[in-house]
């Protein structure tokens, strides 16, 4: 059985964001370079900054991505436009789409801290479809 344990979430702040609808993304990788383009103009704080920071140039251009996003993380909690929640809690969450069927489903879900557990125990269960090239770039 997995530990659980309730942790401060961040949060985006509603005196400086109005709309979640303005600064929430889909997948980075599910997203083209004309759909990252049109989420930056959305909002000056749209997550596609931080999920896909600056791009940069050279060998690193991966590192240099993910330490601009680290980087703007930062900025925006001393900023303020991310709060931390002042105790810990569990998050629980649902979302409402359209499968491509047409189908309107709702996806429920907890979001908490977990404890560390050996893979072959089977606690924590992968992603169904994580694919190599997604992952390799973050490790």
């Amino acid at each position: 059985m997995a530990i659980i344990a309730p942790f401060r979430g961040l949060r985006y702040n509603p005196a400086t964001v109005l709309s979640l609808e303005d600064v929430f993304t889909p997948p980075y990788d599910v997203i083209d370079a004309a759909g990252e383009a049109a989420l930056r103009a959305k909002h000056p704080y749209n997550m596609i900054r931080l999920d896909l920071g600056k791009k940069t140039s050279g060998a690193e251009e991966d590192a240099g991505r993910y330490a601009a996003s680290r980087d703007l993380l930062a900025q925006w909690e001393r900023e303020q436009v991310l709060i931390r929640d002042p105790r810990p809690a569990l998050y629980l969450y649902h979302v409402e789409y359209s499968h491509p069927s047409g189908r309107r489903l709702v996806r429920k879900g907890l979001v908490a801290l977990v404890g560390l557990a050996e893979f072959g125990e089977g606690i924590v269960k992968p992603h169904e479809k994580t694919f190599r090239g997604v992952v390799t770039d973050r490790l």
